[in-house]
């Protein structure tokens, strides 16, 4: 390898420096290599003053909108928190929030990205009312460094993950979930990462991160396991072990409304059976028996009970047959979620707050993820007395 090669590999200094007298020696369009040079500066020259007047006025623009979205934000939650402004705290958070607007300015329409814009808002807004200082405002404010760094689709993927993990969708059956899913989840089809690339670089930026799985391995084994009471099946009684006894039918069956002549498990007490024990301890207490007894005859009408209620689940793959018959583009979408490796990204606080903020604007009025993203118990905010406005 040349010398000239290598510095070219290694973007020495010297080699651009040799590139640009060598572009400047040629004959540029018949005008010598001076007066290429020449040309080249002054027509920088004439247009730089243009360019950086149209890019500021976008960015100024830019920034105006943000600053009105926020006041908008602070009045509509609590018009006197408006004299946090004079925070520096809060100055900073919505001096970030403007510069990270203003980049995102369209020289041609003169506007930036407005879902970013928006999520920024919200979240500038909610730094300045809280505490100094306070855990909130400090995780609050690491979302809006970390918001610029992450597109549309990666919001939704948030939204869509935080949503189908930590959340239930109505539904007494089979067909009203899989109805309430697609509807809840249409205005996000085709518009999430598809592949497992886009997740690392979401964990690089901080929002979450490659670990244990939480309720499964796909979204289907995760929505099953989060609604076994719609996804229970109606059942005979002759269908019922023999060995079960009258009281724990009397504990745990009922009629089951959606079918008439049927019986169901409690939705109220389905996970009992269903739920896999974490020790033995656990497991002892789901038999209704001593540790040392599990496996004897006393404990064998509760764990033909279990066998018998987890047999009346839907399988993950029943479930997937039934979403492809009932809301194909719904399987589409859980087969393309699958495929990125969604269900294996475990987000951490600042996901939460992002998506937080993603579900108020697609749902305004909700606060769907509220408990998930209050870092303070009012028992905490209460010891440390009242809030100030300074």
């Amino acid at each position: 390898m040349s010398d000239s090669q290598r510095a070219r590999d290694y973007a020495d200094q010297k080699q651009f420096k040799a590139d640009i007298q060598t572009f400047t020696q040629n004959n540029y369009y018949d005008i010598d290599g001076e007066e290429a040079k020449a040309y080249l500066v002054r027509l920088f020259n004439d247009n730089y003053p243009k360019l950086h007047a149209e890019a500021m006025k976008v960015a100024t623009s830019c920034a105006e909108e943000m600053a009105v979205a926020v006041i908008a934000e602070i009045h509509e939650d609590d018009a006197s928190k408006m004299t946090n402004l004079r925070k520096p705290s809060a100055q900073s958070a919505l001096l970030a929030a403007r510069e990270s607007y203003a980049r995102t300015g369209d020289p041609d329409t003169g506007q930036g990205d407005v879902v970013l814009g928006q999520l920024l808002a919200k979240l500038v807004a909610r730094a300045i009312v809280e505490s100094t200082r306070s855990l909130q405002e400090i995780a609050l404010r690491r979302a809006i460094d970390v918001a610029p760094n992450l597109t549309e689709n990666q919001f939704n993927t948030l939204s869509v993950a935080s949503v189908v993990t930590a959340l239930r969708f109505n539904g007494i059956d089979i067909d009203e979930l899989i109805t309430n899913m697609d509807e809840f989840l249409s205005p996000y089809y085709g518009k999430v990462i598809t592949k497992y690339i886009e997740l690392s670089y979401m964990a690089a930026s901080g929002v979450g991160s490659f670990g244990a799985v939480l309720f499964g391995s796909d979204i289907a084994q995760v929505v099953r396991d989060r609604h076994k009471a719609a996804l229970s099946k109606g059942f005979d009684l002759q269908a019922v072990p023999a060995e079960v006894t009258q009281q724990l039918r009397d504990d745990y069956f009922e009629p089951d409304r959606r079918t008439g002549n049927f019986l169901r498990i409690r939705p109220d007490r389905i996970d009992e059976l269903t739920s896999s024990p974490n020790s033995v301890e656990d497991m002892a207490k789901s038999f209704k028996t001593g540790v040392n007894d599990i496996f004897s005859d006393s404990a064998k009408p509760m764990r033909k009970l279990r066998v018998f209620a987890s047999a009346q689940l839907y399988t993950t793959e029943e479930l997937k047959k039934a979403v492809g018959e009932k809301a194909p583009r719904l399987l589409d979408f859980m087969n393309q979620l699958d495929q990125a490796g969604v269900m294996n990204f475990t987000m951490n606080t600042i996901g939460y707050i992002l998506a937080s903020q993603e579900l108020s604007l697609r749902y305004p009025g909700t606060n769907l993820l509220g408990p998930l993203i209050e870092l303070e118990s009012p028992s905490s905010a209460d010891a440390a007395g009242p809030r100030s406005n300074q």
